[in-house]
């Protein structure tokens, strides 16, 4: 993602890069372990990518977070509200225990961060960190 971020940028293609973060999946992580945990992530990235343009990339960017680049069409618009669409999918994963199944619903938060115009990769890479931080408790590795 950080590869195709910078070319992006470096080339002041008009890209948006959308951000979307599974709520909860820590709580996920502490009661079921970091293999649902994946399952889940792998599960969120297959959904989004039904609901992305074709050919559109998913990457993992943290632990809780993925990441989508997409081409600005004419209408920026039309864009968010792909983005937003994709984001409010009804989601669930079924999880067995050692007891029985248990039903787990994936909600989704998201931003959208136009890379045209970005001063620089690593301030980009800061800001989308910033988001999952704030909006997990996630430390990240923050560049400097």
């Amino acid at each position: 993602a950080e590869q195709e971020i910078t070319a992006k940028i470096a080339s002041n293609h008009d890209c948006v890069c959308g951000l979307f973060l599974v709520n909860r999946l820590a709580s996920i992580l502490a009661r079921f372990g970091r293999v649902v945990g994946d399952e889940v992530m792998l599960l969120t990235a297959e959904r989004l990518a039904q609901h992305l343009p074709a050919g559109v990339a998913v990457f993992r960017w943290s632990e809780s977070a993925l990441i989508a680049l997409v081409d600005v069409d004419p209408n920026i618009a039309e864009v968010t509200r792909r983005f937003a669409r994709a984001a409010s999918m009804n989601l669930e994963k079924n999880i067995e225990t050692q007891h029985r199944f248990v039903l787990v619903p994936i909600t989704l938060s998201f931003t959208l961060k136009r890379l045209s115009g970005s001063s620089s990769a690593t301030d980009t890479f800061q800001e989308l960190d910033r988001f999952v931080s704030v909006n997990t408790g996630e430390m990240m590795n923050m560049l400097q």
